[in-house]
């Protein structure tokens, strides 16, 4: 589920006292546009649209 951004800091804070949540961070928002698309922000603040999985989805392991 979505939090409102107002309340994303409340909401980690919660998880954040179960045990399982510890290390629980914000990693990203949900924006208006462009609708249907993950965008990541890259390390010089460029933003690249990530593309969906093809062929097989097998668990990364490097």
């Amino acid at each position: 589920r979505f939090v409102a951004p107002k309340a994303a800091e409340d909401a980690l804070a919660a998880i954040r006292r179960h045990p399982l949540g510890a290390n629980a961070a914000l990693i990203g928002t949900v924006e208006a546009a462009p609708a249907g698309r993950v965008r990541m922000e890259t390390a010089v603040g460029g933003l690249r649209s990530v593309e969906m999985l093809s062929g097989e989805q097998l668990p990364r392991i490097c």
